[in-house]
């Protein structure tokens, strides 16, 4: 909306006043749930990770104080697949099951998965699970995303130097291109940083004023009634 309206100014030499609803915004992401209750009535209700199209479906504990992993079976070639590989008496009771079956137990079937996954750990769990042909994935934690391959490939995240706040890590362009490098060109500015750079070589005032409004207070080095001295 925002480029739509700064391409009218630069075609018509008008200015555009916008008024964007946050709300009207967002219910754009919820035609589903809105649909299904004009239909028949039906209230949304909380899921978490859980799904109305696939079962087992769900974040299941592992090895490690609060890691997690995302599995999700999505056909019952999957299906069987995760049946051969934990191999459970309790488990084996649906592997007849539809999809329809296993949701009406889904409870009891992510009790018996999360008893078999919490003896793993994440990435093991998710290495075995994906050779499968089983969608999964660890949940990452801070940490794990700095460290992981993929993002350091894709260089997510890139270190910064900050006049104050020093050497940190954050995250980067998210898009790449072909033939233009995506980078963090410079850290934030500190208030004033560039007065003369701009008031100076892009305005052309002299050092003279450049101290006149510095020293009136029309601009600055700190905030407005800044108790920073």
């Amino acid at each position: 909306v925002i480029l739509a309206a700064l391409r009218y100014r630069k075609f018509t030499g008008e200015g555009m006043y916008l008024d964007v609803s946050q709300q009207e915004s967002a219910v754009s992401l919820i035609g589903g749930e809105l649909l299904k209750y004009q239909v028949g009535n039906e209230e949304p209700i909380r899921m978490g990770n859980k799904s109305n199209l696939y079962c087992p479906h769900n974040v299941y504990p592992s090895k490690g104080d609060d890691e997690w992993i995302t599995i999700a079976v999505t056909n019952n070639h999957q299906w069987k697949n995760l049946l051969s590989k934990i191999n459970s008496i309790e488990l084996n009771k649906y592997s007849s099951c539809n999809f329809a079956s296993r949701k009406s137990n889904e409870q009891q079937i992510d009790e018996i998965i999360s008893n078999w996954s919490i003896n793993y750990e994440k990435y093991e769990l998710t290495n075995i699970l994906q050779s499968l042909g089983i969608p999964s994935a660890p949940v990452m934690g801070a940490p794990d995303l700095f460290k992981d391959p993929h993002y350091k490939n894709r260089e997510t995240f890139e270190t910064v130097k900050h006049a104050e706040a020093g050497i940190h890590i954050y995250p980067g362009i998210p898009w790449k291109m072909s033939q233009t490098q995506s980078e963090i060109k410079s850290a934030s500015p500190l208030l004033g940083e560039h007065h003369k750079q701009i008031y100076s070589e892009l305005l052309g005032l002299s050092d003279k004023r450049l101290s006149e409004l510095l020293d009136s207070g029309t601009i600055g080095y700190k905030p407005t009634g800044s108790r920073i001295f």
